[in-house]
């Protein structure tokens, strides 16, 4: 009797493993979002005159971030600098309408500039399509990007990768 129950248990081990592994596969919790540079002195932020936003939103963003611990040096409403002509300057976060290139299906993007070698942030600038500019959590979502963090597939999270998926979780 005791061979019998061995032999059914070696049959039916490999059934029971194809039967509960995708499962685990599939429903295990999504991963955080992952730091991949940061900032080795505090940025100062920019906002662009050209893009028609209130600074009480672009406050709201960052003070969402200064929760998490990020500071930011200073915050300069209305810029005209070359900055905003697509030259930003080291140690900066310029926030400004689309430049050439952008793919308008996109309702921002943010593109960073890193020393790959030490991971540390130079510049981010932060493209955002005037009509999306008081649509929740997307300027939030993009500064969190200028920071250095990346996309997470894990549901309700700021980060991530869809609008529609994302919420105001910031666990990670």
């Amino acid at each position: 009797m005791k061979k019998l129950k061995y032999i059914i248990l070696l049959l039916l081990s490999p059934l029971l493993v194809a039967f509960y592994e995708p499962q685990e596969a599939m429903f295990g919790p999504p991963s955080y979002p992952d730091l991949s540079s940061y900032w080795k002195i505090t940025p100062i932020v920019k906002v662009c005159k050209v893009l028609p936003i209130s600074n009480s939103r672009v406050e709201r963003a960052l003070d969402y971030w200064r929760r998490l611990g990020y500071t930011f040096e200073a915050v300069i409403y209305d810029d005209e600098s070359m900055s905003c002509a697509g030259r930003p300057l080291f140690g900066e976060i310029v926030v400004t309408i689309p430049g050439q290139g952008f793919d308008y299906d996109n309702i921002a993007l943010t593109r960073r500039s890193a020393n790959k070698n030490m991971n540390m942030l130079l510049y981010a600038e932060i493209h955002m399509q005037p009509k999306y500019i008081t649509k929740e959590r997307v300027l939030e979502h993009e500064i969190g990007h200028a920071l250095g963090w990346d996309h997470t597939a894990r549901r309700y999270h700021l980060m991530h990768r869809t609008w529609d998926g994302g919420g105001h979780d910031s666990t990670g």
